[in-house]
């Protein structure tokens, strides 16, 4: 069984080529992080409010990407909006892309090729292992887009974020695009979520979402950072430790950790002792939750 996300991604896999097909990085990292709340939708793992969602089934699955989203989610203690979502997610959109990766690999879809700069991900080629899947599910979009049948919910989806990412140009030529838009329109418009995807996508494309999300967090910014693995790391870890340890008792233990951290410097003339900038600045991470 596949989830949208990984068959998000498979489309934008040139079979020809093996590297995705030219859509801006912010704006894939946004519709990854889309096609991965649809994700949690369909298995009932977030509600349907788009204005105040909350996890409702925090319960582990054995998907590590479906877990992964929820634990990064889980920086909230309370309802977070669509677009706060969006973001949050998006700034680990390069470790989910690599989860997304390893599961199309297990699951006999893709194959990775070799090359010298396999981590850069205009680079990296990605070979589709499984053409007769792709060719199917290109040819489930084309006909639910070009025959006035009752679509599925799910290919509704992956209309929305085709639409979003501008790479339905990919799966029709410009005649077509020009025949069948109010169609396409229609069905990326017809769930609710797919509709406030569009809205936030169209929103945040343009935005620096690093500086979003060190906001959302509560990350002070233009002090030095004391996260040299990114947002994407400071998110990865607080979830880790809300995942273990409840999410009161994990504020807890970083806060203390930001009072106390010290970084030990050792010189010539023997150790000196500087006091770090906290990551967190909780007080301001409190009033988003």
């Amino acid at each position: 069984m596949m989830n949208i996300s990984e068959d998000f991604y498979l489309l934008n896999c040139d079979p020809d080529t093996g590297r995705l097909y030219p859509i801006p990085d912010n704006l894939f990292n946004l519709v990854i992080s889309g096609a991965l709340l649809f994700d949690l939708s369909f298995k009932d793992k977030i509600n349907d409010d788009w204005e105040k969602l909350e996890i409702i089934d925090p319960e582990k699955t054995r998907e590590t990407l479906i877990n992964e989203t929820i634990n990064s989610l889980s920086i909230f203690n309370k309802s977070f909006s669509l677009s706060e979502a969006l973001t949050i997610v998006a700034a680990r959109a390069n470790s989910f892309e690599e989860m997304i990766i390893s599961t199309l690999v297990k699951k006999d879809r893709l194959q990775l090729g070799n090359g010298r700069d396999i981590m850069n991900r205009h680079t990296k080629k990605r070979f589709v292992k499984d053409k007769e899947y792709l060719s199917q599910l290109v040819t489930n979009i084309r006909q639910t887009i070009m025959e006035d049948t009752i679509p599925d919910p799910e290919i509704c989806a992956m209309v929305s974020l085709l639409k979003t990412s501008g790479f339905d140009a990919y799966i029709f030529n410009s005649s077509e695009l020009a025949n069948y838009k109010e169609r396409i329109d229609f069905l990326a418009n017809i769930e609710s979520l797919g509709r406030a995807v569009l809205e936030e996508v169209t929103k945040l494309k343009d935005k620096d979402l690093e500086k979003i999300s060190e906001k959302v967090l509560g990350l002070r910014q233009g002090e030095p950072k004391a996260y040299a693995g990114g947002v994407d790391s400071v998110i990865s870890s607080i979830s880790y430790v809300y995942q273990h340890s409840g999410i009161k008792k994990g504020k807890q233990l970083l806060q203390k950790l930001n009072q106390k951290m010290v970084l030990n410097v050792r010189v010539v003339h023997g150790p000196i002792r500087i006091k770090s900038v906290p990551i967190l600045n909780f007080a301001k991470a409190e009033q988003k939750m």
